[in-house]
């Protein structure tokens, strides 16, 4: 599967992304990586794949387990409307983003705004999650 290595991380630091800003949860990120392992060929995955099935620790510690700091082609709209999500399902409270910086207060009412103006990170959190619903 594409995305998941240091040479091609874009899946992953969505992942890790979507993580950070709370559209998803620790809970969640195990699920998700128990479905990556069951619909693909488990040989051909990186192997902190199996480790994100139960992973359950730090935030700061993913880096570590995946080995690397993984990163998504993104603008900073769009990381605001990745954050959207989780306002969205009942978790707009910001953690730490380095696209964001502290002089960043970003309302709810901005977040959801950049998420309408882009309609691709709904779409693209569907896709890399769809057994959640909201």
């Amino acid at each position: 599967m594409k995305g998941l290595t240091r040479e091609n991380d874009d899946v992953i630091g969505f992942v890790v992304d979507a993580l950070y800003e709370r559209a998803i949860d620790i809970k969640e990120l195990n699920d998700w990586a128990i479905n990556i392992v069951i619909n693909n060929n488990v040989d051909e995955l990186p192997m902190y794949i199996i480790d994100l099935m139960d992973f359950d620790s730090y935030l700061k510690d993913i880096y570590e387990v995946i080995g690397f700091v993984p990163d998504w082609k993104h603008s900073k709209k769009q990381s605001i409307a990745l954050y959207a999500i989780a306002i969205k399902r009942g978790r707009g409270y910001r953690l730490t983003n380095d696209d964001i910086t502290d002089d960043d207060h970003i309302s709810d009412e901005e977040a959801l705004n950049a998420l309408q103006q882009h309609p691709e990170i709904e779409k693209r959190f569907r896709e890399t999650f769809p057994f959640i619903d909201f």
